[in-house]
């Protein structure tokens, strides 16, 4: 009779720390067990919501709490039981050293301890399945994503946590890591910023910044989110699989992931035509200093100030990026090839070029259309004749089939319209757009995944550089 009860107690126990290590783990987690969601489900259906309402977030910030201190409740609840039984195990172990014979009773715990194993990593095993259960109940509560948000164009099955994260797209930010937080540069920051404020409210704004950055970094230290599981799970998938890529869409903010191959393939399609040829050495540092004296010019000659001139010139520019974003609206997901040109050599000219040619335009022709708001606009309403149909052209490489020449026409023709917002000779302002057009370059040499903070180098090409024939972007 005792050795049952021992053995009763003993299995007990195993449940009862399983049980204990769940509900921690859910409050760590923030997650709500389902015998708890069901209780507050029932409370929550004493109110009326509405969408937008103020009173709905303090329903929900209730419910949180709620959630908070009844799974606290349970936690402390379970370890009293704990505490209870094993009370009444060592009674009961008392009892037997006195009933039993010793040798008998040794063997009686040890095939015990077996059982106990076993039933332990038993609801073990149980529980770990409930706390991933419920992490993707709650991915999908909190991030609320459409499947068609995100493109696999690879032949890998891609877990639900790394589609959710991927989905949200590039614009979601990720809470922040206090032991991320360098506290040494965030202060140096803040100095920074003092020194812009008066003087005599300097101390005082010091102190309040002061005391917000010590509360987030207490309030946050043990905490753990749901998005920063979600995206150690998703940086770990794609640090294991670095033969993939992350993109975004050309068009319909779609998150796309592709093969590494499957995506350099298709760019060098695009690439290894007539329209371009490679160029043996990286012409960025000559193209830069042929820039600046261009600006130098135009600042001599008064057509830009010396304001103008010194914030144009560049001294550490870097050559255009060239990278492809899929088109998942069509069939085969072709690449619709872009060139960054962020801190280019050409950048600033070509912004006061533009500039120019912008003020120059004649919007008020009658094939001028702003955007597809406008062109909605316009032909909102348009009755089309009998036998008459809309159609929708497809161009490609729209500014690549602009040959120099036919820019250069252009210009004179319309130089009328150019001359009054120039301010400089026409023969000064082509000679301008000639040398923008001869510098399109491009860099292939790396590529530029979504949101993964590095370049991911191409060693199999090594540095690979082409010069855009006739067009620059």
């Amino acid at each position: 009779m005792f050795m049952k009860e021992w053995s009763n107690n003993n299995r007990k126990i195993a449940g009862l720390l399983n049980r204990k290590i769940f509900l921690l783990e859910c409050k760590r987690l923030k997650l709500t067990p389902n015998h708890i969601g069901a209780g507050v489900k029932s409370v929550l259906s004493l109110f009326e919501f509405y969408v937008g309402n103020k009173f709905n977030r303090r329903v929900t910030d209730f419910n949180k709490k709620l959630v908070h201190k009844l799974l606290s409740l349970e936690v402390e609840h379970t370890h009293l039981k704990i505490s209870h039984v094993q009370k009444e195990k060592a009674y009961i172990e008392e009892k037997l050293e006195h009933l039993v014979p010793s040798t008998t009773l040794l063997e009686f715990y040890r095939r015990q301890q077996i059982t106990y194993k076993r039933i332990f990593n038993k609801i073990k095993t149980t529980n770990l399945n409930k706390v991933k259960n419920l992490q993707m109940k709650s991915y999908k509560t909190d991030y609320r994503v459409k499947e068609k948000w995100f493109k696999n164009l690879s032949t890998m099955e891609i877990p639900e946590e790394v589609k959710t994260v991927l989905s949200l797209g590039g614009k979601f930010s990720v809470p922040i890591n206090p032991r991320e937080v360098k506290v040494k540069n965030l202060i140096a920051d803040v100095e920074g910023i003092l020194d812009t404020v008066e003087e005599d409210i300097r101390d005082t704004l010091r102190a309040k910044t002061t005391n917000i950055i010590t509360s987030f970094l207490h309030r946050n230290k043990n905490v753990t989110n749901h998005s920063d599981q979600l995206y150690k799970t998703t940086k770990e998938f794609l640090k294991t699989n670095d033969h993939l890529l992350v993109l975004n869409s050309d068009k319909g903010s779609v998150t796309v992931l592709m093969e590494k191959t499957d995506y350099l393939d298709r760019m060098y399609s695009i690439i290894n035509t007539d329209s371009f040829k490679r160029i043996p050495k990286d012409p960025t540092a000559t193209i830069q200093k042929k820039t600046n004296t261009i600006i130098t010019t135009l600042e001599k000659r008064n057509i830009i100030s010396k304001e103008q001139g010194r914030s144009m010139r560049t001294y550490n520019s870097i050559s255009p990026r060239m990278y492809g974003n899929p088109k998942v609206h069509k069939n085969n997901f072709p690449m619709r090839p872009i060139v960054s040109d962020i801190q280019g050599p050409t950048i600033k000219l070509s912004r006061y070029v533009a500039q120019i040619l912008t003020a120059a335009y004649d919007q008020n022709n009658p094939y001028y259309v702003k955007d597809s708001f406008d062109f909605s606009t316009q032909v909102s309403g348009l009755q089309l004749p009998p036998e008459h149909v809309v159609i929708s052209l497809d161009v490609v490489n729209l500014f690549g089939n602009i040959s120099k020449g036919l820019v250069l026409t252009a210009i004179d023709f319309n130089w009328d319209k150019i001359e009054p917002c120039c301010g400089m000779s026409r023969e000064d302002f082509k000679e301008i757009i000639s040398f923008l057009l001869d510098s399109g370059c491009f860099d292939f040499m790396t590529i530029l995944p979504y949101n993964t903070g590095a370049r991911i180098r191409c060693p199999e090409e090594g540095n690979n550089r082409f010069r855009k024939l006739g067009y620059y972007e």
